[in-house]
């Protein structure tokens, strides 16, 4: 799990899950 590696990566899916999903 890349969570606390990539806190970028985390943001940037969490957004284009929330648009798709949305």
């Amino acid at each position: 799990m890349e969570l606390k590696s990539d806190p970028t990566h985390q943001c940037e899916k969490f957004e284009v899950n929330n648009g798709r999903i949305s």
